[in-house]
């Protein structure tokens, strides 16, 4: 569902990382910091990061991997923003030839799967439909100034490289402790990152938790 408060839009330049140097360009993602049952969430439109490259790649049959690594920063000594909390998060979208089903998994806090008949679908549901949590409202600070830094990268590669769609290799067992899982997941995903990614960067504006709005979704 889109939201319809004010939307944040941040504009900045995506750098294309190669073993040549790539020129830059410049990319609008959309994105709102809000607070969701006493938690602070943001919702983010990763859609720019899917350039036709990308969707040719994936109509062919390989995975796109994005990496996202939200990091909020409280303003401490001397004007200086220092991470108090971080989360990572690991998206994966794979297209089915044999069925020409989509499917779309987030390892976050858990791991989610979601299926799509056609493109258009996925493609909605990553602009208006991805909230990832935070922190409970009650851990911050509610008069500390803050800001959301966050960094999305961006890679195709081969079908379950991850072992992401059979869980094999992501799902937590009973013995794991989830942060560490988290972290594992996170870690495995980054391995694959280097010749042909993209990486974007944001920092929001600052923001007072007490002054950001709240939503029953």
């Amino acid at each position: 569902m889109r939201r319809t408060r004010l939307i944040q839009t941040a504009v900045y330049a995506a750098v294309l990382i190669f073993v040549l140097s790539a020129p830059a360009c410049s990319v609008e993602f959309d994105y709102d910091i809000f607070i969701q049952n006493d938690s602070l969430a943001v919702w983010l439109d990763v859609t720019p990061v899917l350039t036709q490259p990308r969707l040719e790649d994936l109509l062919a049959g390989l995975d796109i991997y994005l990496g996202l690594d939200l990091s909020l920063e409280g303003k401490g000594t001397f004007g200086l923003y220092k991470s108090q909390v971080r989360q990572k998060s690991a998206i994966v979208i794979s297209h089915k030839l044999i069925d020409d089903i989509y499917r779309l998994n987030i390892v976050s806090r858990g791991r989610v799967e979601y299926s799509f008949d056609n493109l258009l679908q996925l493609k909605q549901f990553m602009s208006d439909s991805l909230v990832f949590i935070l922190s409970d409202k009650s851990s911050l600070d509610q008069e500390k100034q803050f800001r959301l830094s966050f960094d999305l990268m961006a890679k195709s590669g081969s079908n379950g490289l991850l072992g992401i769609r059979s869980g094999a290799n992501l799902e937590p067992d009973e013995r794991s402790d989830e942060i560490r899982f988290l972290e594992d997941a996170f870690s495995q995903f980054l391995k694959i990152i280097g010749f042909g990614r993209s990486a974007y960067h944001v920092d929001s504006p600052r923001f007072i938790i007490k002054d950001l709005p709240n939503s029953s979704q």
